[in-house]
């Protein structure tokens, strides 16, 4: 094995992930190389300090803490959420759909004779009273407006 086929092969032995032949023939390589077995050391040194930087994380408490220390610093105050809550598409479609429903009850619900002009309902409007006993010649008021 030369070292253009050993290079490659360092993850691959450092993991134990390599054929038993090739394990064999790189690990022999690495023994009769300096170069390669140079690349080799910093390449574990390298795998060790990754490994100890992902040990060394923070416990599950100083994460919590550390969230819970941004989130009151960063989360919006509860007016900026009702207003971003607001401004959304669909509850403004609710809030007037709710708004529309009793409006849509008082208009169903109201007599015959309060509807606009136009509207139909389930009732005729009924005739203007006929006055039968008017006289024309008969002036209505008698002069004095007082």
């Amino acid at each position: 094995m030369n070292c253009d086929d050993a290079l490659p092969r360092l993850t691959d032995h450092h993991h134990e992930t390599l054929a038993a032949d090739e394990a064999v023939a790189l690990a022999e390589h690495l023994g009769s190389c300096g170069a390669c077995a140079q690349a080799y050391c910093r390449l574990q040194a390298q795998l060790r300090g990754i490994g100890a930087a992902y040990a060394e994380r923070p416990s599950d408490g100083a994460r919590a803490a550390l969230r819970a220390a941004v989130r009151t610093e960063f989360e919006p105050k509860p007016s900026r959420r009702v207003l971003a809550f607001l401004r959304r598409p669909i509850p403004a479609y609710g809030a007037a759909l709710a708004a529309a429903i009793p409006l849509l009850a008082w208009f169903a619900a109201a007599p015959a004779e309060t509807r606009p002009a136009g509207t139909s309902g389930t009732t005729q409007p009924t005739a203007p009273a006929r006055i039968d006993d008017y006289d024309a010649t008969v002036p209505l008021f008698d002069g004095n407006m007082s």
